[in-house]
């Protein structure tokens, strides 16, 4: 299926955004399921077929080992360390066989399916198969407020009565920019004849006969409604289309609109079909990554422990989502362990027009204990290899809003060391031994010391160890720093192509 031109249409409802921004604003603002978690809703086969197309366009020398599914699991990373739980959704049984004049199997899965499950599951991640078609069944998810938005493409949620659309950023060209589209502004927005006779009754009688009327009388029905399209389009006695457009009188068929068509989009089989009450939700409640089981699946499809790059791929990829996907109160066993401390505060990822536009912090990571927990499925030989394969600790970007109200303590922390840092010295008073002529001071620097007209110094003061010792020392309140420079410098959390 598919509407030409549909994209320009929504146009008007189009707006921007980051990733970021999105998901503290709805996941930790508005919190709609209490979890501080904003759900996604994601269709498998467009994910698969997404990243067959992008892993086909790899020069072969950097494909690697199954790079589609390497793709689809970075992706769902990289949404896990934003704090958005991606549900995914299948094609069911009753899908249709011909979509966009292709025709499909809908018996059969596709076979990246089952391996797409086994990592998703393991991320703590719900999936399920639809009834009929993934599309149909997202879109009454956001309808029916189980999730915010369908991360997609494919403009079809709208037809099936969603509300709410995320197209995924290319990181190239948008960062970690996103364009989203709601139902909100569509009215009276488009140029096109097909929008503005939606503007009229005609829309609304098709739709109300489609979904209450048994197949003969829908077929009567749409024999008048046919002469009613025509007299819009002849005479256009409301003033919808501002013109009249014979010509395209001539190209309605008798039969328009097929009623097999009709029906897909009107009345698509979902969970809610049949006066069922929508999928099982009670597991959706997010568990936390199996650090342990997804290294074993990663070593099975990408050969990363035998390569010896699974610390890096799992440090860069996998463990930025492990320390903060804890839903609702934090789990302090993890949490407060694997975040050693904040290192500095930052701006986060933007996208380019707008560059770094989210408050943010960079925090140390205790990945000795990640990597113990990912290593610890494997035999003792390989164990003990990714132990010693252990790399300087890194520093992942975490959104302020997002630390702030998963581990308080940390940032309290952080606050603490900042204003300590940042206190203004006070002067204090001088004290004076008068047999020795020798005057003690406190002051913030020597050079205070030396400027004073009343001061006199011993002879060796300045050039003693504890006099430079005591301008050191002023020198840091000097010049307050946010950064503790004595850490390593690790890597920033890059950001995975979603495209």
């Amino acid at each position: 299926m598919g509407v030409p031109g549909l994209p320009k249409i929504l146009e008007p409802a189009r707006r921007v955004q980051t990733l970021t921004e999105f998901a503290t604003k709805e996941g930790f603002q508005l919190n709609p399921h209490g979890d501080n978690m904003v759900r996604v809703g994601v269709d498998v086969s467009i994910w698969i077929c997404q990243a067959q197309a992008a892993a086909n366009s790899m020069p072969r020398t950097q494909q690697g080992e199954n790079p589609a599914l390497r793709i689809i699991f970075f992706r769902v990373c990289h949404l896990l360390a934003q704090s958005i739980q991606p549900v995914f959704v299948a094609d069911g049984p009753d899908r249709p066989c011909v979509k966009r004049s292709v025709n499909v199997r809908a018996d059969k899965p596709h076979w990246m399916e089952a391996y797409v499950e086994d990592f998703v599951r393991e991320a703590g991640c719900p999936m399920y198969r639809a009834p009929g078609e993934a599309e149909a069944e997202l879109a009454q998810l956001t309808a029916h407020g189980l999730i915010k938005a369908v991360l997609t493409t494919d403009f079809d949620v709208f037809l099936f009565g969603g509300t709410y659309m995320i197209k995924p950023p290319n990181i190239k060209t948008d960062g970690d920019r996103i364009t989203y589209y709601t139902y909100v502004g569509l009215p009276g927005c488009g140029l096109k004849i097909t929008h503005q006779l939606a503007q009229g009754e005609l829309a609304d009688l098709l739709f109300t006969a489609a979904t209450t009327l048994p197949q003969q009388d829908l077929e009567a029905f749409l024999h008048g409604w046919r002469n009613k399209l025509i007299n819009e389009l002849l005479c256009d006695p409301h003033g919808l289309l501002k013109a009249k457009h014979p010509m395209l009188v001539q190209n309605i068929p008798p039969d328009f609109p097929k009623l097999d068509v009709l029906h897909l989009y009107t009345c698509p089989v979902t969970s809610w079909s049949e006066n069922g009450e929508g999928p099982d939700t009670a597991s959706w409640t997010l568990r936390q990554l199996n650090l342990a089981k997804l290294a074993v699946l990663c070593e099975k499809s990408f050969s990363w422990g035998s390569a010896g790059i699974i610390n890096d791929r799992f440090q860069k990829n996998v463990w930025p989502a492990a320390p903060v996907d804890t839903p609702g109160a934090v789990d302090e066993q993890l949490s407060r362990s694997s975040l050693l401390h904040i290192r500095q505060k930052k701006l986060g990822p933007g996208g380019p027009v707008t560059g770094a536009n989210v408050d943010g912090f960079s925090v140390k990571i205790a990945t000795l204990a990640l990597a113990r927990e990912t290593a610890s499925n494997f035999d003792e030989n390989m164990h003990k290899k990714i132990l010693q394969q252990m790399q300087e600790p890194f520093y992942p970007w975490i959104p302020s809003q997002i630390l702030k109200r998963k581990v308080p303590d940390l940032t309290n922390e952080f606050g603490a060391r900042t204003r300590k840092k940042k206190k203004p010295r006070q002067q204090q008073g001088i004290m004076s031994d008068s047999d020795d002529r020798v005057i003690l001071t406190t002051a913030a620097t020597s050079n205070a010391v030396a400027s004073s007209p009343h001061t006199t110094l011993a002879p060796n003061a300045i050039a003693s160890s504890s006099g430079m010792a005591v301008a050191a020392t002023a020198g840091s309140y000097l010049n307050p720093i946010a950064v503790d420079e004595d850490e390593p410098k690790g890597g920033f959390l890059g950001f995975i192509d979603l495209t």
